[in-house]
């Protein structure tokens, strides 16, 4: 893998090609149907020697002839494993599905090696498009449900920032398929008696689907479109969530699923009814209620603050390039000099924007961040607690309108970020 990863080989192209290539339903199970059965004469000599070696036997043991499913294995995993390192043993408990690509391609580089794919997250999708790559990954992670195939769905996500999480919400059935496939498997786990025979890998990939599609854009800036596309999908979610946090009692990762659970039982606003939701989840959702108590004007103007600086999309509402889409960062306001625009044309769209123009808060924005001293790398999940900022503010002489405004702002540009992307327009057209 190391040597493949290291140069531009037909293997890897064939494989996400394969995977990302558009195919209706019933086109796949055609070509399950077409790979599955041989059509070689059975009086060919020469193809029954050839046979006598494939692994197991075709003729002699048909029942153990490798499936489709097989294949789908095994491409996910090999392109699985281009963007997550685990040939280095030093590496190995570091994700590299943020970072890490490229900087391991230019490593390669200098030892002599020819290092071309993939060396950005844009290569993963650029073939066929990003909207069709996220369609079809999430397709075979639903058909066959397989551990690897969620992973890299989970994976070229995550890797790709806005860029490709956006296209899920332009996927109807893509909420309660996923949820079909929680209970689905909390069906199969349930029946069996033992912890220790429980096969939780599905499950767990699947929940990590559930954050790339809920928490994972909140903290990119997204919560508004996340709610938007939920909110029909939400109670149905967290039953199937309660559900499976009953099950995995006593798993490894119990504490990981639950907390997921409570965070969307809390974002998404869902009633606390003892009937329907794991009291597990209904405890940890109260607890996140009781911490947002202590939130003011202060931490949520720090904290939008902090996201723009964080983020990798253009902030000109209508504008969908990012990072990744462009290859490049973009160049942040010379005044304030945290929100970014992928080009002039946009920054000058956005000085003037109608709703809500930027060069009314831009001199806020900035004197807020001088004189909390804010930094603009973050370590990640680091976020100051509502009091500390509020002292920080005080002693800094931020006035508390000055953190209302900035907050009121932000809120409103969210708005019109989703309102004006033409990917959620099209909400209910895609399948």
């Amino acid at each position: 893998m190391a040597d493949l990863r290291a140069s531009r080989h037909d293997l890897l192209e064939t494989c996400l090609l394969f995977l990302t290539t558009p195919r209706t339903l019933d086109e796949i199970r055609t070509l399950q149907s077409t790979m599955q059965t041989c059509s070689c004469p059975k009086d060919n000599p020469l193809l029954n020697r050839i046979h006598q070696y494939c692994p197991p036997d075709y003729f002699k043991r048909p029942f153990d002839r490798y499936l489709f499913t097989d294949v789908i294995l095994m491409l996910s995993t090999i392109l699985l494993n281009c963007i997550v390192n685990v040939i280095d043993p030093k590496e190995s408990m570091k994700s590299a599905l943020h970072h890490g690509i490229r900087k391991r391609a230019l490593r390669e580089e200098k030892q002599g090696k020819t290092p071309r794919w993939p060396i950005t997250p844009d290569e993963f999708y650029s073939a066929v498009g990003a909207e069709t790559t996220v369609k079809m990954l999430w397709r075979w992670a639903y058909m066959f449900e397989l551990s690897p195939s969620f992973l890299l769905l989970n994976g070229i996500i995550t890797m790709a920032g806005t860029t490709l999480s956006v296209m899920v919400f332009i996927m109807p059935s893509f909420a309660p398929k996923l949820i079909e496939v929680i209970n689905k498997n909390v069906d199969s786990l349930e029946k069996t008696t033992s912890l220790a025979d429980r096969d939780f890998s599905v499950l767990q990939q699947a929940e990590g689907t559930v954050q790339v599609s809920t928490i994972e854009m909140i903290r990119q800036g997204e919560g508004m479109r996340v709610n938007s596309y939920w909110k029909n999908h939400k109670e149905a979610l967290l039953r199937a969530l309660s559900r499976a946090v009953n099950v995995m009692i006593g798993a490894p990762f119990h504490n990981e699923f639950l907390r997921t659970a409570c965070l969307l039982h809390d974002f998404l606003c869902v009633p606390r009814d003892p009937t329907k939701y794991h009291h597990l989840i209904l405890k940890g959702s109260l607890a996140i209620d009781e911490e947002h108590k202590k939130e003011n004007d202060f931490w949520k103007a720090y904290t939008a603050i902090r996201q723009v600086t964080l983020s990798d999309r253009c902030h000109a509402p209508g504008c969908l390039e990012t990072f990744t889409s462009t290859g490049r960062k973009f160049q942040n306001c010379s005044g304030c000099k945290r929100m970014s625009y992928c080009s002039e044309k946009c920054q000058k769209r956005a000085w003037k924007l109608g709703e809500a123009p930027h060069k009314i808060i831009c001199l806020l924005v900035k004197e807020f961040s001088d004189r909390i001293k804010l930094q603009f790398k973050f370590a990640d999940g680091e976020v100051l607690p509502p009091d500390v900022v509020e002292g920080m503010c005080r002693k800094g002489g931020v006035d508390e309108m000055e953190a209302h405004t900035i907050r009121w702002y932000f809120e409103l540009l969210d708005t019109l970020l989703v309102f004006r992307n033409p990917y959620d327009s099209r909400v209910g057209e895609g399948r």
